[in-house]
């Protein structure tokens, strides 16, 4: 199965702009999801949710890798070595956690925008 990376990317920059947005980065990855299977015109509801947690885990991706470059620099700024060191580890766990995160969402999201551009 080919994969609408075009339509994915649409997705992850679309929950990454909306999480900057107060209110609704709540349901940034659930959104980025949508929008990547409705532009990517998922057939079937499977592809749907593939797309969409995809999209969801690239932007979870992004967003965690530069917050653990951040809380990597600012606990090595202020603890030196050992802080930089602890601000990677903590940074890689989160990574791993939104990874997983955000694939459920956007697929959640994918699922949800296949089911609406069925109708």
């Amino acid at each position: 199965m080919a994969y609408n990376w075009k339509a994915i990317g649409y997705g992850a920059v679309a929950a990454i702009i909306l999480g900057l947005i107060p209110i609704v980065n709540n349901f940034a990855l659930i959104i980025g999801g949508f929008v990547a299977a409705t532009y990517g015109k998922s057939k079937d509801f499977k592809d749907g949710a593939i797309t969409g947690g995809l999209a969801g885990a690239m932007a979870g991706f992004i967003i965690m890798l530069m917050a653990t470059f951040l809380l990597s620099a600012v606990l090595g700024t202020m603890y030196g070595g050992i802080g930089a060191l602890a601000g990677g580890a903590v940074g890689t766990v989160a990574l791993v956690v939104v990874l997983i995160v955000g694939f459920v969402l956007g697929g959640l999201g994918g699922f949800i925008g296949t089911v609406l551009a069925k109708r």
